[in-house]
């Protein structure tokens, strides 16, 4: 049984109808097509990337690695208003917002609430 997880709703009965007729070579044009629309969709959310390529990079090569952000850190920081350390709110045993290196364990940085 092909996966077809990732197809449109609205091409779903074809292809079934192909898949109980036993002919599902007649309607290659529609796998092709629900492929292509996946690839498109991967494409514009960043989950799908080509290498070498300027639109549809790997998104994560857009971000600082913790060894760039420690010294960009107090400047970025100040831009946006933030400490560059977390503090803890009086009474709500909850972090306050810092700027900080990702703690992701994929290298990213940037602000985040803590």
């Amino acid at each position: 049984m092909p996966p077809d997880s990732f197809v449109p709703a609205r091409y779903a009965d074809y292809l079934a109808k192909a898949r109980k007729d036993g002919d599902e070579s007649a309607y290659r044009h529609y796998w092709e097509l629900c492929v292509i629309l996946g690839l498109r969709d991967g494409l514009r959310s960043g989950d799908v990337y080509v290498p070498g390529s300027r639109r549809y990079a790997d998104p994560a090569t857009y971000l600082y690695t913790p060894a760039q952000w420690e010294p960009r850190q107090a400047d970025c920081c100040r831009l946006v208003g933030k400490p560059a350390k977390a503090r803890r709110r009086a009474g709500a045993g909850q972090g306050g917002t810092a700027c900080r290196a990702g703690g992701d364990g994929e290298g990213s940085v940037g602000c985040a609430a803590r």
